[in-house]
């Protein structure tokens, strides 16, 4: 097996294959990987390179990411999730180590953004479910288009777009992920921390001002395209929350492919 890349042959289904990178520095276990997911309906790419360095040059390209981690890199390998998060948030990202991270490191990880972490040595039966099911919301995540409940309104995770009746809102990418949390919880308020951490990247507790200018301009792009902004409603000392009011709820008529502007 070539342990700088492995293509694993397909058919017609070789587009529908999800994309995995993976990033270790122990070429023993770039080769137990790549033979443990061999027999999976992946694409995979392993290197045996720093990881955080190639991470960042080439993580954005895949689906998904498994790297190591290590305790003297933890704080640069959260500086990247945190990007990943920000710039590609349906990219899954799965972290392994052989040095056992303590309950904090670990939380700062899954905080950041991380779907999973995974001790060295673990069963390759366990791995493959594992990744089995990071790859799972992945793919939902890429393939959904979601819409909070407003008739018209859908957001592409792929494209990063949001539109309503067929109109680009000209939403910047952190207006974006902020629309995109809300619509995943509909009605449901979404806390200022979680907020934080998975569109600013921002872990230290925060009242939610440093979210506000961002809401603001939300609220008039949505203005701009004939939505009430107060379905971004502001649930005071908490976070935010969708509520769609009754009367929009019937569906509106298609305006068309034009774009608001940025």
């Amino acid at each position: 097996m070539d342990v700088e890349k492995l293509e694993i042959d397909g058919v017609s289904a070789v587009s529908q294959m999800l994309s995995i990178l993976v990033l270790d520095t122990d070429p023993e276990y770039v080769e137990i990987i790549g033979d443990t997911l061999s027999g999976e309906p992946y694409q995979l790419s392993l290197t045996t390179v720093d990881s955080v360095a190639v991470a960042r040059m080439r993580g954005a390209a895949f689906d998904l990411v498994i790297m190591e981690v290590s305790e003297r890199l933890l704080d640069e390998t959260v500086q990247l999730v945190r990007q990943f998060v920000r710039l590609r948030p349906h990219l899954g990202l799965i972290f392994t180590s052989h040095s056992r991270l303590s309950v904090t490191e670990t939380r700062t990880l899954y905080d950041a953004g991380a779907d999973d972490y995974i001790e060295k040595p673990f069963h390759p039966a366990l791995f493959v479910m594992r990744v089995a099911a990071v790859a799972r919301r992945t793919r939902l995540h890429m393939s959904a288009r979601i819409d909070g409940g407003l008739p018209g309104l859908h957001l592409d995770a792929r494209e990063g777009v949001a539109r309503y009746c067929g109109q680009d809102l000209g939403l910047t990418i952190t207006e974006f992920l902020m629309l995109h949390e809300l619509c995943l919880m509909p009605g449901s308020v979404v806390p200022y921390v979680r907020l934080n951490a998975r569109i600013l990247g921002n872990l230290t507790p925060d009242d939610g001002s440093t979210l506000r200018t961002h809401v603001s301009s939300l609220r008039r792009k949505l203005q701009a395209a004939t939505i009430d902004p107060e379905i971004v409603s502001t649930e005071r000392g908490v976070g935010y929350a969708l509520r769609i009011p009754a009367h929009l709820l019937k569906p509106p008529e298609d305006k068309g492919s034009t774009a608001v502007g940025r």
